[in-house]
Parts: C-alpha cells; sequence; structure tokens
C-alpha cells in the first residue's frame, strides 16, 4: 500500500516504470551497450545529488537489475492499479505528487538513457 512520504523536499526526480509493458516485453529491462536501459538514466540522475524516486507497481522485481551503488535513488510501490492499459500519465503524476511533497517535481524515463547529467541540470536551474 502507498502511504504519504512526510518529508518534504525542494526537487526531486521521479520515473515512472510501467513493469507489465504490452508493445516491447521488459523494455525497461532491455539491454544496450550489456547493461540494462534503466541503469543508463538512473545512474545519470543519481550524479545530481537529489533525490530520485522509481515510482513502479513492484520495485522489487527492478532492484536486482540496478548495477551500481546507487546513493539518491528512492524505489517506492505505486498501486497496481496504474499499470492498466487505460492509466492516464497524469494519473500516475498526480499519485506520486500526492505521495511525495516537492516544489519542483522533474519526470524522467528511463527510455531516453542518454539524457546527460548537465542538460538535467539545466532543466533544474531553468525552472
Amino acid at each position: 500500500m502507498l502511504t504519504n512520504n512526510k518529508k518534504e523536499y525542494n526537487t526531486v526526480a521521479f520515473v515512472p516504470i510501467r513493469l507489465n509493458s504490452k508493445r516491447i516485453k521488459n523494455k525497461n529491462l532491455l539491454k544496450i551497450k550489456g547493461r540494462p536501459i534503466i541503469c543508463w538514466c538512473l545512474e545519470t540522475l543519481d550524479e545530481l545529488g537529489i533525490p530520485v524516486f522509481v515510482y513502479a507497481s513492484d520495485t522489487k522485481k527492478l532492484k536486482p537489475h540496478i548495477d551500481f551503488s546507487p546513493q539518491n535513488i528512492i524505489f517506492m510501490d505505486r498501486p497496481i492499479s496504474l499499470d492498466s492499459d487505460d492509466t492516464l500519465g497524469i494519473d500516475i503524476y498526480k499519485s506520486f505528487c500526492s505521495a511525495v511533497k516537492s516544489e519542483v517535481y522533474m519526470l524522467c524515463h528511463c527510455t531516453s538513457p542518454f539524457v546527460s547529467a548537465e542538460t538535467y541540470k539545466n532543466c533544474i536551474k531553468a525552472v
């Protein structure tokens, strides 16, 4: 069950991950250059020094695939109802924002694995 995080943050990143993709099976765990796609994004986000929430319905399935030692990554289970084919992105975002309080939310997708830390920093600075 999802519980509200009591802590409030200035800036957080969150990575919503759907584990039961129909179009591309296990797309978040497919390998690029020998490592799971999720690791490219998370390792870059981890460098930012801000809390990075991985928001998925079963984070236990993701953790064994992480091939680095994260310092700022927080795995957070979301309601499984948000994994349906009919779920809108906005419903996932609202659910996350109601559970984690922050001034700034940076939405990231692990299916964009080649975004640099510098790009993320520039985005945060622009906000």
